[in-house]
């Protein structure tokens, strides 16, 4: 007998022990059960992929130009989304997918992460927070655009265990700095050279992930990362894994060795405008050592090696997936966030055949290239494409639902002063597992100025619609500075509504407000009617900045309180 104690007790305490260790078993047991339903969930976003810059939406002729084998062959062995919709910029189409809510219902705007009222309200639950809710890892890499006025508005603060992001529109390819933010164009380069490059919940440590020199490009850090977020993943546990690359946004900058691959010859060179060394202070060459001489540029080149990037990259991630054991059970989706920016002086994105590109509510401006693929589509969905209307905000909604969560938002719905609207993403899986033929939409107000009739096609437009003319095959091309679809020639005046039948007349040639007056007022009055609850965040923090500063809080931020790096600057 050990210190008095009777050995009874000892038995007891065992017994004990050994129920606690067969209930906490159990637990793992029951986990696992549970886990093991819920699919691996990769969702891919890509900024300002045209519809006609993949190779799944050419004829074969025009795919001499375009590679991209990995998504094509995604695409053909999954479900093509022909109808999958987003906003005709990127970050209310981003602000929807991480909301769950249409872009009329949180922000609309394209203003850049200094404004406070920028991405989700703090009060809006995010996709990463009902995914942890499900049980899944939740990861986020590459481009953030959602918000950074607090913390709470950062991957961490939003649910995601992990992230490697840049919060900005766009930044530097090869020094990974502002460019495109009010604190580019100060005079103190401790203002106007900021880093944006932000790992888990602080600024990246550029020494210690081998970047520092300028010479290692973004979309490599991308990857570099996505793999060892894979290959670490404990396989107990479902893997929610968000990419969302820089590709293809300007500035148009990409490896040497890729852009040798493209000697297109047929070509312009007016992407210099936003692309040239020097554009801001941050901005660097094409790739280092390529100099400053326009006449060099080769702007669809460019854009389609950049695609080509992405396309090994895809390659890469989904090999991993599959040798780790998830690709079986994954469901991935991929989308662009909008049209390919057919603006000259910007990019080098083609729609064609359709109408118009990105900031244009035409079908080139809202119609995503998207689709689904992986191991946990039923086989017999498996190389088919589905016309039923869907939109990025419907993902946040069928995620929750397939990791065993209500979509309701209780944090929105309980804020005091002012309820905050409601989820309005639809659950897309009876659609994509074939359960179901039609689309779950009705009426679909995709901006404040395009509402589309999901039950028969019908679609109007109002306002000045620019960057709406059709870009043709080969695009852009040597003379394309002469015949600009963005131009103003090209606009198009709907100020009293446009009215077209998206189905029968995709590449919308023929306006019907003047057949179909009815229609046209009926679909008026619809708008207008939903129009009285539409809400752009309005969500204000207070900032950390001293009063009395000439510059923004968040530049101000940066140089003093995160060293040199764009960061959260209001609590």
């Amino acid at each position: 007998r050990s210190a008095g104690r009777p050995r009874v007790a000892i038995g007891v305490k065992a017994e004990r022990s050994t129920m606690k260790l067969s209930l906490a078993f159990a637990g793992v047991l029951f986990a696992a059960s549970v886990n093991a339903n819920k699919p691996h969930i990769l969702l891919v976003v890509v900024d300002d992929l045209g519809w006609a810059d993949v190779g799944f939406h050419l004829s074969a002729d025009a795919q001499t130009d375009v590679m991209t084998p990995t998504i094509d062959s995604l695409a053909h062995s999954g479900v093509i989304l022909d109808r999958h919709y987003v906003y005709h910029s990127c970050t209310p189409s981003r602000t929807s997918m991480m909301s769950g809510r249409l872009p009329v219902y949180v922000s609309e705007s394209l203003s850049c992460p200094e404004n406070p009222q920028t991405g989700v309200p703090r009060n809006m639950t995010g996709m990463g927070i009902k995914l942890q809710q499900g049980g899944y890892k939740t990861a986020v890499v590459g481009k953030w655009d959602v918000g950074m006025a607090t913390p709470d508005h950062t991957p961490h603060g939003r649910g995601f265990d992990q992230s490697l992001i840049y919060f900005e529109h766009k930044n530097d390819f090869w020094s990974f700095g502002i460019m495109q933010s009010t604190c580019c164009s100060e005079t103190n380069s401790s203002y106007n050279l900021l880093t944006d490059l932000w790992d888990g919940d602080a600024p990246a440590n550029l020494e210690a992930l081998g970047v520092s020199g300028g010479d290692y490009y973004e979309e490599y850090l991308f990857k570099d990362r996505l793999l060892e977020i894979v290959d670490g993943h404990d396989t107990d546990s479902p893997l929610a894994l968000i990419y969302t690359p820089h590709v293809a946004h300007c500035p148009l900058q990409v490896p040497k060795e890729y852009l040798d691959k493209f000697s297109l010859g047929n070509d312009e060179d007016q992407c210099y405008a936003q692309s040239y060394p020097g554009f801001t202070p941050a901005t660097t060459e094409i790739y280092p050592g390529f100099g400053d001489d326009q006449s060099k540029y080769s702007c669809r080149a460019q854009y389609l090696a950049m695609v080509n990037v992405l396309d090994d990259n895809l390659l890469a991630l989904t090999g991993a997936l599959e040798a780790k054991g998830l690709w079986e059970n994954t469901l991935m989706v991929f989308t662009s966030d909008n049209g390919g920016c057919i603006t000259l002086d910007e990019s080098g994105g083609n729609n064609w055949p359709l109408k118009g590109g990105k900031y244009s509510d035409f079908e080139g401006g809202i119609r995503a290239t998207a689709f689904v693929s992986g191991g946990y589509l039923p086989e017999a969905v498996r190389g088919t494409t589905t016309s039923a209307v869907m939109h990025i905000a419907d993902w946040y909604t069928t995620f929750s639902i397939l990791a065993g969560v209500d979509p309701f938002d209780s944090k929105a719905a309980a804020q005091l002063d002012k309820p905050l609207p409601p989820v309005s993403g639809l659950d897309l899986w009876p659609v994509l597992s074939g359960q179901n033929a039609t689309s779950p939409h009705a009426d679909l107000p995709v901006g404040s100025n395009v509402f589309i009739d999901a039950t028969n096609g019908m679609k109007l437009v109002l306002g000045t619609q620019k960057s709406s003319g059709w870009q043709g095959e080969t695009y852009p091309n040597a003379s394309s500075p002469s015949e600009d679809p963005e131009a103003a020639e090209w606009n198009v005046d709907c100020t009293g509504g446009c009215l077209y039948n998206v189905t029968a007349d995709v590449t919308e040639q023929s306006d019907v407000a003047g057949l179909y007056p009815g229609i046209l007022a009926d679909m008026k009055d619809r708008l207008s009617a939903l129009k009285e609850g539409f809400y752009t965040n309005d969500d204000v923090g207070v900032d950390v900045c001293p009063g009395g500063l000439d510059v923004d809080c968040a530049c101000w931020a940066g140089a003093n309180i995160w060293g040199g790096f764009f960061g959260p600057y209001q609590l």
